[in-house]
């Protein structure tokens, strides 16, 4: 069954994400100038200097980039609550994405880690893929976006597979109307994937790969293996030449990943065996130098910062979970979204740097969370305690408040700062001074969580 389309109204709903994009910019930018006072008044960039490479356009990029990430990151997070939880969940979940500090901390202007851009671009697979149910054609951006995800680092593989095996089980378990759909749209990702990692391949740098060369994420032993299955993928889904019943489907698909996998092994072995026990297992997950830290760990040393990072991750894990039960219509979408916070979970466990990741999937499930209280509410309770329920339930999935919660047990920020793709360090310089800026780790912290 096709789900419903939810379509955006310009003169509603664009308002609405623009103002949501607006209010935590106007504030990171304040806390940016009180940072520039601090440390002098910058000498302004001319016009010549911002078209060259300078530093002049370092800083203009330092101070751009960030905030047009987090304008797209709020527009993808929009669409897929539209999508999924109607135009009243889209304002809870927007409102959530303006005031989580945990994902604005990777926004601020300077700070151009290289996590936030990888967030931006896992926002946009699973928009497309969510979008692509009603229009097949929108599966291109999903290829696309699984491609740069995979280029900026093999970390992201786990979501790029999760989007892939959704893709693959729709159009095997479709039939009927919408079988011609999820071929077109399986068969769009799998080119675009395939060739758009091909083409990332030719004209990859080395300084992107987290690992040696001969076994970066980007390199020939990975590049193959991504190509064959995405090739594979679109020829399977073509109904001219694939298979046509679901048992033939599953067990082509069986067939493919199985070749694909294989292919790693034939080309490089070292890339495969080493990860389970070895060097590369220490460095393909490191992001920053020496900045890993283990979210057990602090939860052993009783800080504030594990309930910051890992409150509001869990809510979401359980409101998902409780979607894809109770949805009949969306049940496929919950499915997607509850598969990429888990694995987003899982990672933030090992390494902290993932909690932006967790953190920004869970806002949609904590929306859908509130929607659901307050129709239960309604039901069960008399109407005076029905506000009071949606309230508290709004709250308990508000970033903003678990910050505010864990400042007052404990002062302190997030514990971890993500290495510049830019710089060496999260320090920028600014333009015509010797002065250097600190990218905050939870900006505007006492603004936001002050007694």
């Amino acid at each position: 069954m096709r789900p419903a389309t939810q379509r955006m109204s310009f003169r509603e709903d664009v308002p609405v994400l623009f103002l949501a994009w607006l209010v935590p910019t106007i504030l990171l930018l304040l806390f940016s100038a009180q940072q520039v006072w601090e440390g002098g008044m910058p000498k302004l960039p001319t016009f010549r200097d911002a078209f060259s490479i300078t530093d002049g356009l370092k800083t203009l990029v330092g101070y751009a980039w960030p905030l047009f990430l987090l304008l797209t990151l709020i527009i993808g997070i929009g669409c897929q609550a539209l999508q999924v939880t109607g135009k009243r969940g889209m304002l809870i979940a927007v409102t959530y994405c303006a005031v989580s500090l945990t994902v604005l901390a990777h926004f601020a202007p300077g700070n151009l880690a290289l996590n936030a851009f990888q967030l931006v671009l896992l926002i946009s697979l699973l928009g497309f893929c969510l979008y692509s149910r009603q229009a097949p054609q929108l599966a291109i951006g999903a290829g696309l976006c699984a491609a740069a995800m995979l280029a900026t680092g093999f970390v992201m593989a786990p979501f790029v597979l999760a989007a892939a095996t959704w893709i693959a089980a729709e159009w095997a378990l479709d039939s009927g109307e919408t079988d011609e759909s999820s071929s077109q749209k399986a068969s769009y990702f799998g080119y675009c994937f395939a060739f758009g990692t091909i083409f990332l391949g030719l004209f990859a740098d080395s300084g992107w790969s987290p690992m040696s060369s001969a076994c970066g994420p980007l390199s020939l032993p990975h590049v193959v293996p991504a190509a064959f299955a995405g090739v594979g993928l679109a020829h399977l889904a073509n109904t001219a030449m694939g298979p046509t019943n679901t048992r033939h489907k599953l067990g082509s698909l069986g067939f493919l990943t199985i070749a694909a996998s294989s292919s790693i092994v034939a080309i490089n072995p070292s890339c495969v065996f080493p990860v389970t026990f070895g060097s590369i297992s220490e460095t393909v997950w490191q992001w920053g130098q020496g900045t890993n830290r283990d979210l057990f760990a602090l939860f052993a040393e009783d800080s504030p910062n594990a309930y910051t990072i890992a409150a509001t991750p869990l809510i979401g894990l359980f409101a998902a979970c409780y979607a894809a039960i109770t949805s009949k219509q969306d049940r496929s979408a919950w499915v997607l979204l509850l598969g990429s916070l888990g694995i987003a979970v899982v990672l933030m466990t090992y390494d902290t740097n993932f909690a932006i990741l967790a953190n920004a999937l869970a806002i949609i499930p904590c929306a859908f969370l509130t929607l659901a209280a307050g129709q239960i509410s309604r039901k069960a309770l008399p109407a005076p305690l029905t506000g009071a329920v949606f309230v508290v339930v709004w709250l308990s999935g508000m970033n903003l408040v678990h910050v505010t919660i864990s400042k007052h047990v404990v002062p302190g920020t997030l514990g971890y700062q993500p290495k510049s793709i830019i710089t060496s360090s999260n320090r920028f310089t600014i333009a015509g001074t010797s002065k250097t800026l600190q990218s905050p780790s939870v900006p505007l912290i006492l603004l936001a969580a002050a007694p």
